[in-house]
């Protein structure tokens, strides 16, 4: 699709039974789709960008992909699946570097500290994890979300409060939760009246942050203070995916049946 117009330009045609994430990497040049067939495999096919041609495909779950994350110091694809595992695979090859096992249900969020060597991972079993990307172990385990953990967000660089990183998570038991992962601690949360957020993210600045929410609505939250600064109606039904703008200044917010709506931030 262009932008702004979000008008059709093309399809890219996949294999996959089901997707689930798509993500650039390697500088914009490629484009990685995540998904595969329920309770049998997880699988990522990879396209060159902007040309659209189907460059490899790898089966690496034992079920469905949910989330991605890149690492461009370690040219390395992060996965994380159904299956309740996270890996880590060299690109080009695929090569496995690393199977992060330890939680008891499927993940379906992961996020990346590159220079700290970190990889975050949210779960249907409720908790965050923190792993170590080269020894695939964990440094720690958050249990304060009391339901599934949908989408994580890490702050943009260079916005960090006290020199130390900053991550956003979003949960089924109407949470937002900010932590600082690298010490282990979680520095403020918000609980949302009448809805559940499913997607989360960062506008510019680190000062504030977007969430999706199950009623359909997208709600402006002050990563300071904690309070929601702007409720406002989007689509009919669930809101489970969003993307924000390089300037900030809008949003694209997709749900149900295909809804897919471009919102101006006031």
């Amino acid at each position: 699709m262009n932008w702004p117009e979000l008008e059709l330009k093309r399809q890219l045609k996949t294999k996959l039974e089901h997707v689930h994430d798509a993500r650039f990497i390697a500088q914009g040049s490629q484009l990685v789709l995540a998904g595969g067939s329920p309770a049998e495999s997880g699988e990522v096919e990879i396209f060159s960008w902007p040309q659209g041609q189907l460059v490899a495909s790898h089966q690496w779950h034992e079920d469905l992909i949910f989330a991605l994350a890149w690492s461009p110091r370690r040219r390395a694809l992060i996965t994380a699946g159904l299956d309740g595992v996270v890996q880590v695979h060299a690109l080009p090859g695929g090569q496995l570097r690393q199977k992060m096992v330890g939680h008891s249900k499927g993940v379906k969020a992961i996020a990346m500290l590159d220079q700290e060597g970190i990889v975050i991972s949210g779960s249907i079993d409720h908790s965050l994890r923190v792993w170590d990307i080269t020894t695939g172990l964990a440094q720690r385990t958050f249990n304060n979300h009391t339901r599934p953990v949908h989408d994580l967000a890490v702050m943009p660089t260079g916005q960090r409060s006290a020199t130390l990183p900053m991550i956003v998570s979003v949960s089924t038991d109407r949470t937002v939760r900010f932590w600082q992962p690298t010490i282990g601690r979680m520095v403020r949360f918000l609980r949302l009246e009448r809805a559940a957020p499913l997607a989360v993210n960062w506008l510019p600045g680190g000062k504030r942050v977007v969430v999706a929410c199950d009623d359909g609505h997208l709600r402006i939250v002050d990563v300071s203070s904690v309070k929601v600064l702007h409720d406002l109606p989007v689509l009919t039904g669930w809101a489970y995916c969003l993307a924000v703008a390089p300037d900030g200044k809008s949003v694209v917010i997709g749900g149900e049946q295909g809804q897919y709506y471009k919102l101006n931030l006031p």
